[in-house]
């Protein structure tokens, strides 16, 4: 039997203040204040600063509206309405000139090379296949028929022209005839020539 050293008895003994049960009660109760607290804390932030985001975009929106409903800047937005404008008609302009330099061929030039090669290389041109004749054909394209006194000057003057590039983007290959007379030998010979376009020959 163990000794009990308190003598008073159950009755008259002091109770303790807080049992057990009640301390885990608290705990939980403060928790659960705490965080109510800190949640409303949050939720109350969280609305201020959407307050405050609403009223900046209210008065971005304002100052737009009285910035768009400013008479000058509705002049400068008619000025570069009309500029536009003017831009987007002068579009076809530009490509119908472009359009005419890609196919314009200065003939001046074209016949005056033609016929200073043909004098280099001693050759004879007899004609050119008019302005008239290369228009109705495939591109610019120009019909030669010339004389020579050698075979080997019609391949000189084939050969010069070919080095002319800036001019002549083809040059085929002659048809070529010899006659011989009293006075010597005579070649005559025909030759299609392809001319550049696109201003090359300005």
């Amino acid at each position: 039997m163990m000794f009990d050293p308190n003598l008073l008895p159950k009755e008259l003994r002091p109770r303790p203040v807080i049992t057990l049960v009640t301390a885990i009660l608290l705990i939980v109760v403060i928790a659960l204040g705490a965080g109510t607290y800190l949640m409303y804390n949050g939720k109350s932030d969280a609305n201020n600063k959407n307050d405050k985001l609403k009223a900046q975009q209210a008065t971005l929106e304002a100052q737009t509206t009285a910035v768009l409903q400013n008479p000058e800047i509705a002049r400068l937005q008619g000025l570069i309405t009309q500029t536009q404008a003017q831009v987007n008609a002068q579009v076809p302009v530009k490509q119908d000139y472009e359009s005419f330099v890609a196919s314009w061929v200065n003939w001046d030039k074209v016949l005056a090379q033609l016929q200073s090669v043909a004098e280099s290389t001693n050759v004879t041109l007899e004609s050119v296949a008019n302005l008239e004749s290369v228009s109705k054909k495939t591109g610019n394209t120009v019909d030669l028929k010339g004389t020579a006194h050698t075979n080997k000057a019609v391949f000189d003057y084939v050969l010069a022209l070919q080095a002319r590039q800036q001019y002549f983007s083809s040059v085929g290959f002659p048809t070529v005839q010899s006659q011989v007379s009293d006075t010597g030998t005579t070649v005559s010979f025909t030759l299609s020539v392809e001319v550049k376009s696109g201003g090359a020959s300005q």
